[in-house]
């Protein structure tokens, strides 16, 4: 058995384009963001032997793992300005907890 923890950054970047162009000028609206969050989690991975009669020699290790995990999402807002006003809209931090299955053959050297 085999227990991996793991911690790391998100790196989220988006553009958001609103074009119009109905009876009227064209009007472009557009907006590049890059954003950070956090992402945690810890993998448990459990091993079988090899099994020669299946794997024609080759040195793999079949295995089945679960794992939790935790991301966060960074904040999203838009700015804007009218012709009256200027406008502000935003969001909060969401928290995502997760849990995935694995299965797969681990190549040893």
């Amino acid at each position: 058995m085999v227990i991996t923890p793991r911690a790391g950054v998100n790196v989220e970047n988006g553009r958001l384009t609103l074009v119009t162009d109905e009876a009227g000028p064209i009007t472009r609206l557009s907006r590049s963001r890059t954003a950070t969050g956090f992402h945690g989690g810890v993998d448990i991975d459990l091993f079988f032997p090899n099994p020669p009669q299946f794997t024609g020699g080759l040195n793999i290790r079949p295995f089945v793992g679960v794992g939790v995990f935790v991301n966060t999402a960074p904040d999203v807002s838009l700015v804007g300005r009218s012709a009256l006003f200027d406008y502000r809209a935003s969001a909060n931090t969401s928290v995502n907890v997760g849990l995935k299955g694995r299965l797969g053959v681990a190549f040893n050297p």
